[in-house]
């Protein structure tokens, strides 16, 4: 919002319904509550729950669409799941990866297929962290970047502790 920047890039919403917590930080429990994160950020939206539910229920096909979806008028609630229920729409597949895991082995070019091979390499290890259909175990690690900040961003352990 007004040209500010977070502290950190957003991450995908591409496959999010296969995982738990969402944001970086594994702070939201659900997509529904990731969903609200945006909406109330001073950087991102910069609104509040109450300001946006006002405005969309004295918008008619608003408040008719969530009377048939959820029996009520507009609520955060709501709002919270209208969104998660997209999100959980944006999914990738059937990539040139997709295709050559399923034995197609001209989905990818050769060049492509050298690097699926250092990246599955045993010695490289990026699989002991980028496993299944999306690529991470879902594990939280301090890989030490941005510790040379002067306040530097404690990700996980910030909501943990």
């Amino acid at each position: 919002m007004k040209g500010q920047t977070g502290g950190r890039s957003a991450p995908t919403v591409i496959n999010r319904l296969f995982s738990d917590a969402q944001f970086w930080d594994g702070r939201a429990e659900s997509l529904e509550a990731q969903a609200l994160g945006p909406i109330q950020s001073p950087i991102e939206m910069g609104n509040t729950l109450d300001a946006v539910v006002k405005k969309l229920n004295a918008i008619k096909g608003y408040r008719l669409a969530f009377q048939r979806a959820f029996g009520t008028g507009v609520t955060a609630d709501g709002i919270g799941k209208t969104i998660a229920s997209f999100e959980r729409t944006v999914l990738c597949g059937n990539s040139p990866y997709d295709r050559f895991k399923a034995g197609d082995k001209n989905a990818l070019a050769e060049s492509a297929q050298r690097g699926l091979a250092l990246f599955e390499n045993e010695r490289v290890k990026c699989t002991a962290c980028h496993v299944g259909h999306n690529f991470t175990d879902e594990n939280y690690r301090n890989l030490g970047v941005g510790m040379e900040k002067g306040e530097s961003d404690l990700g996980r352990y910030e909501i943990t502790t």
